[in-house]
């Protein structure tokens, strides 16, 4: 009897407790509240999607510079006769595709970013 009181007590309390918490549902939103955030949800797919392209763009770029570079900056190093202009030549290509590789990645950083100002 006396668990049976206790258990019974705690109900109440527990009960009483949320009543005067002034718990209220949350109200289910609105069709035109739903609409617009599925079209923002929408406009934050194209940017991720846009700042990908960017990215891969520029990385590819990157990649081209930097085997162009390698490819030169070997074949001054193979031959004996060659011009010092080319290692400069192969050097500078294969710094350029370096930054630009590192600079591929921002795009990437700012595809999961959504603008503060929308929300």
């Amino acid at each position: 009897m006396k668990v049976l009181f206790t258990l019974f007590f705690v109900a109440y309390c527990s009960v009483a407790a949320l009543c005067q918490s002034g718990y209220t549902p949350t109200p289910e939103p609105s069709m035109e509240e739903l609409r617009r955030e599925v079209l923002n949800m929408k406009e934050d797919g194209r940017q991720m999607q846009l700042n990908l392209h960017r990215a891969h763009r520029e990385f590819r770029t990157g990649t081209i510079f930097y085997t162009v570079g390698l490819g030169l900056a070997l074949l001054a190093g193979s031959n004996e006769n060659t011009a010092p202009g080319l290692v400069l030549l192969g050097s500078g290509f294969l710094i350029t595709g370096g930054i630009l590789h590192i600079d591929s990645h921002k795009h990437i950083g700012r595809a999961g970013v959504i603008d503060s100002r929308r929300r």
